[in-house]
């Protein structure tokens, strides 16, 4: 709960920022706007003043003018066409000189009737364009000659963009800061996310590891039992019998606890391993003869294919058997109801990949790049269905880690998995 507060907390208080940093904008837009209707009304003021003040110009304005029969000036007349041209030139040199860049077009127009005289390309006289465009009266020799009043337009095209651009120094810190707010967010949620499911795999995991320890402690405490009676009444055979038995629970019981040590202490990053030169093949020899008695009474089978020229390496010989064990016990675990399991080495360059491979259902890909995570377990239901603690393949990553290698699967829904262990050998 106080997780969906925060989320919900932050979320608005990034829409807040969202929309005060777009009211700012709107309101450094306006500003830009109004420096630039000033830069804009002086150079149309500079134009129209060469314009009053250039003879031929206002000769062929005049001469235009006086040819108007009330409709727009022919685009195809020779002379408007070289009058805009030569106005255009005039516009250009205006606004370099200036120092404003700008898109326009422009068009002359008479009385109050606004006749069409003369126009560049892509003017638009629409009403909605009005907030772009900026107006003067032609004035002087040229007024009194042509005996009517023209008005000079000058249309900035692309306006807000142009502005924006202007602004590119405060927008682009401003936009960059809130996608920056934005990546934390979602990273915030992600991580509120994983932090609720590592919750439930915590509690999965504390519900599963006191099932697996009540098991043998319950037993414990019943051979205990069991044992003093036996003593009581002088029957040396079954104190023997439960004394084992005892022996063998608690042996359980320190592997369970081991695990959880062992794998802490890996991920630690000081291990207390003893590397040797190892011979692989002999010792996997060993662990597949002491599962596959195990494999075959679930109606299975469990086979050796050493194909693997070289198998020396440096290893320490108990992890490296416990992570090939908790392969097998996935393999058993996971195999289905008759078990059909291979365990096969092969070199590969300066490698060998140990491999095991099942008949099992498969693994989905989705599944596959999580089923090395700590506490994750393929179950469907009931996490006692599953024993288990959903470490070993968490604990062998992190020992083909520490042995310079790694571990990998490759799985249908199905076609069952073979998961990999790939180390480097020793050459001669």
């Amino acid at each position: 709960m106080r997780n969906l507060i925060l989320t919900v907390a932050v979320v608005g208080a990034l829409l807040g920022l969202a929309a005060v940093q777009y009211h700012f904008l709107r309101i450094a837009i306006q500003l830009e706007k109004v420096r630039f209707d000033k830069e804009a009304r002086q150079a149309l003021q500079a134009v129209v003043e060469q314009v009053e003040h250039d003879p031929v110009l206002g000769q062929q304005l005049s001469l235009l003018q006086g040819l108007r029969t009330g409709a727009p000036a022919n685009p195809a007349n020779d002379r408007a066409l070289a009058l805009a041209d030569t106005v255009t030139r005039l516009i250009d040199n205006t606004l370099a000189a200036e120092g404003l860049s700008l898109n326009y077009a422009f068009a002359i127009k008479e009385g109050l009737l606004l006749y069409p005289v003369v126009s560049g390309p892509g003017f638009r006289p629409e009403e909605e364009e009005a907030y772009r465009t900026y107006v003067q009266l032609l004035q002087g020799q040229l007024r009194k000659d042509c005996n009517c009043d023209l008005f000079f337009y000058l249309q900035a095209n692309n306006l807000l963009p142009l502005l924006m651009q202007r602004l590119i120094r405060l927008v682009l810190p401003s936009a960059a800061f809130l996608l920056l707010l934005l990546v934390a967010l979602l990273f915030l949620i992600r991580m509120l996310h994983q932090l609720k499911k590592l919750d439930e795999v915590k509690n999965d995991f504390i519900n599963n590891l006191t099932h697996e320890l009540k098991t043998p402690a319950f037993s414990i405490s019943l051979l205990a039992k069991l044992l003093r009676q036996a003593l009581g009444a002088g029957d040396r055979k079954r104190s023997e019998e439960y004394l084992g038995l005892l022996e063998g629970e608690n042996e359980q019981l320190k592997g369970h606890i081991d695990k959880v040590l062992e794998l802490a202490s890996l991920e630690a990053g000081h291990p207390q391993l003893k590397f040797q030169e190892l011979e692989l093949h002999p010792m996997l020899e060993t662990t597949v003869r002491q599962y596959r008695h195990k494999a075959e009474s679930q109606g299975g089978e469990l086979n050796f294919r050493p194909q693997a020229g070289r198998s020396r390496l440096m290893a320490d010989e108990r992890y490296l058997s416990t992570a090939v064990r908790n392969l097998l016990d996935n393999a058993l675990l996971y195999g289905g109801e008759t078990p059909r399991i291979t365990v096969s080495t092969l070199n590969q360059g300066k490698h060998i990949l140990l491999s095991v491979a099942d008949n099992g259902p498969g693994i989905a890909l989705r599944d596959q790049r999580s089923i090395f995570r700590k506490f994750h377990r393929l179950s469907g239901g009931d996490i006692h269905n599953t024993k288990g603690f959903g470490l070993g393949l968490s604990f062998t990553r992190e020992i083909a880690r520490t042995h310079g290698g790694t571990v990998s699967v490759k799985s249908e829904v199905g076609q069952g998995s073979v998961f990999t262990i790939v180390l480097p050998v020793i050459h001669s």
